[in-house]
């Protein structure tokens, strides 16, 4: 008589914490010593995923500047389970993850093709996108303006009242007759003439917002790795007027 069959075994369900794992130790994310409790916080919903996965790698970055307190360790958590938009939530993965700014032309070259890559859908729902998409046109390297430099157009000021007449409203920004042009969950736009016929502008992340969801997490990153920068929605700028290192380039 041929030997009895096995029993059948049950097929296994998937365990959500070892798929969280793969997740969060994929693409370069190692979860970090001081490991949040991402397993049973987080479901298997893709959304919770990817926000958890962002944690560790925040962790992570935090951690190779300084200790961060349990409190800001689980203020991470929170704000990554609160309903705040999917585009606020981007915002800080970029602002906080953001590398140091490129040395290189062709690294700049080679940062800006990947900023418009990255952002291309928060660009598109900007409702004054008009600006940024004219100062490109006009010659702004996208690294610098997208990382909130200091950046001035030679011979801009003939763009200036474009720029000026539309939603662009007088302020006291950081330069003298500065206009401000907001772009919610993004940044805030300034810009001034500079000298007789040149243009500056300043792109702003909205660190004030961010502040107020997140006030440990800015603090931290204000504290460790802004060092003096501007900051703009994809990270820090080392070129400041007060550096006088600040991004000169030619009009169009």
């Amino acid at each position: 008589m041929p030997p009895p069959k096995p029993p059948t075994k049950k097929p296994q369900q998937p365990d959500p914490a070892a798929a969280l794992r793969r997740r969060l130790t994929s693409d370069g994310f190692q979860a970090a010593p001081m490991q949040p409790s991402q397993a049973h916080v987080f479901g298997t919903d893709s959304a919770a995923l990817d926000r958890s996965k962002a944690v560790a790698g925040i962790i992570k970055r935090l951690i190779s500047k300084a200790k961060i307190s349990p409190e800001l360790d689980r203020e991470l958590l929170r704000v990554a389970k609160s309903p705040i938009s999917g585009d606020e939530w981007q915002l800080i993965q970029r602002i906080v993850l953001s590398g140091p700014a490129p040395e290189t032309p062709q690294e700049a070259m080679t940062e800006s093709r990947r900023f418009l890559h990255e952002i291309e859908g928060p660009l598109a729902r900007l409702a004054n996108s008009f600006h940024l998409r004219l100062l490109r046109e006009k010659g702004a390297p996208e690294s610098d303006l997208l990382r909130g430099a200091d950046l001035v157009l030679a011979e801009g000021g003939k763009i200036y009242e474009r720029l000026a007449e539309i939603n662009a409203a007088p302020c006291k920004g950081p330069f003298p007759g500065a206009r401000l042009v907001r772009l919610p969950s993004f940044g805030t736009l300034y810009l001034a003439r500079f000298g007789e016929e040149d243009l500056i502008v300043r792109l702003e992340a909205p660190l004030a917002q961010m502040r107020t969801i997140a006030p440990l997490l800015m603090q931290f990153f204000e504290q460790h790795f802004v060092a003096d920068q501007n900051v703009g929605p994809m990270g820090c700028s080392p070129r400041t007027l007060r550096s006088g290192k600040q991004a000169v380039v030619l009009c169009q």
